[in-house]
Formats: structure tokens, sequence, C-alpha cells
């Protein structure tokens, strides 16, 4: 029979993305990034840290990316 252990401290996110150093209202740039990627790391950051993230595409500097913003 497999053990329940209580209190193991779930491992750091191990993403190229900063999304665990980020505070409500922090945002980064991904040049070149496309919505579909971004998404899926948003989406994996979200449920490991409970934290609220959104994205959009611009084009900022005219370099076309996507911004993530840190919202909750």
């Amino acid at each position: 029979m497999i053990p329940i252990e209580k209190g193991v401290p779930l491992p750091k996110t191990r993403s190229k993305y900063r999304f665990a150093e980020m505070a409500v209202d922090d945002s980064i740039f991904v040049p070149d990034g496309t919505g579909r990627t971004i998404s899926g790391s948003i989406s994996y950051a979200g449920r490991c840290t409970g934290w609220k993230f959104t994205a959009r595409t611009v084009e900022e500097n005219g370099i076309s990316g996507v911004r993530v913003w840190r919202v909750a």
C-alpha cells in the first residue's frame, strides 16, 4: 500500500518564464510568443501557485509577442 504523506512541499516550477517571481499587476513581454504556448505555461503556473494570470497578443516597439499579467 502506498503511504499518504502530509506537509511535503510542492517543488518550484521549472519554467523559462518568471511567473513565480511576479507580484499582482506585474507583467512580462514574451517576444514572438504564441498564445497557445504561453497559455499552457500560464495554466500550469496558476495550478502550481493558485495565482491568476491573463495574456494578450501585442506589438511593442515593432515586435509581435504576448504580454502576460499576474492579476491575482
